[in-house]
């Protein structure tokens, strides 16, 4: 048995690293991070949230790694990271688009009342009101302190 202070000087002496664990590559961590990311952008530019299969494929890892591990590093499933991507794109383009029907359909609504069965929880208000900047809405909203400082509330 031998000891090296450092990983090279153990390669100098004619060892290699461990196949298994990599310890000259990226952690396991960083590795499956940039696996997510990657997908995030896949799904990002795509016009529909693609299946899972094809996501867990996309990522080189099996479906049920895949999901865990989507969760585990963006908080969301990959259709909830879809559909929050969806919502933040309307946001986006509502105060863009000459009418309210272009900036639902651009960001890949497939029909106007889908959108607007959820148009309240994505914007706090009327599609027209939000691409307003919210003129004449009421807020009613509340300040108190917690553990972590001081906390906003606010509903329209």
């Amino acid at each position: 048995m031998r000891f090296h202070a450092s990983t090279a000087e153990a390669e100098k002496a004619g060892f290699r690293a461990c196949k298994r664990c990599k310890p000259t590559g990226l952690s396991l961590t960083a590795a499956n991070t940039a696996k997510i990311e990657k997908v995030c952008r896949l799904i990002e530019r795509s016009e529909e949230i693609p299946s899972l299969e094809r996501l867990a494929q996309y990522a080189s890892i099996s479906v049920f790694h895949f999901r865990r591990t989507f969760k585990a590093v963006t908080g969301l499933t990959p259709s909830g990271y879809g559909a929050a991507h969806r919502k933040k794109r309307v946001r986006a383009t509502l105060g863009k688009k000459q009418s309210v029907t272009d900036a639902i359909y651009d960001p890949g609504f497939n029909s106007n009342s889908r959108f607007y069965e959820n148009s309240n929880e994505v914007l706090g208000m009327t599609p027209t009101k939000f691409r307003n900047g919210g003129a004449n809405s009421a807020i009613h909203f509340a300040i108190a302190e917690c553990s972590l400082g001081s906390i906003l509330v606010a509903k329209s």
